[in-house]
């Protein structure tokens, strides 16, 4: 199923971030926390507009919180597969 390959996909990721028990932890929480922020998100009466840019701001606070779980290894191994992505 898609959330299956998506977890396998999340799962390789974190071996490959060498992620230690309490990081997947907190990024595990966090996860869910914004998840459930977006599903709030949608169901605000917002213009497609609006909506873009409250969704763009949660993924944006989202992305920040989990980097604040990451070493400065860890950072520096996501730039450098971003940045092999582009």
């Amino acid at each position: 199923s898609k959330e299956a390959a998506m977890q396998k996909k999340r799962d390789d990721f974190e071996k490959k971030l060498n992620l230690t028990d309490d990081q997947k932890s907190k990024i595990s929480s966090i996860r869910d926390e914004y998840y459930q922020k977006m599903r709030t998100l949608n169901t605000e009466n917002l213009t497609e507009a609006q909506h873009k840019k409250e969704m763009a701001k949660l993924i944006k606070e989202e992305i920040q919180a989990r980097n604040e779980v990451l070493t400065a290894q860890q950072k520096a191994f996501l730039r450098s597969e971003r940045n092999g992505m582009r």
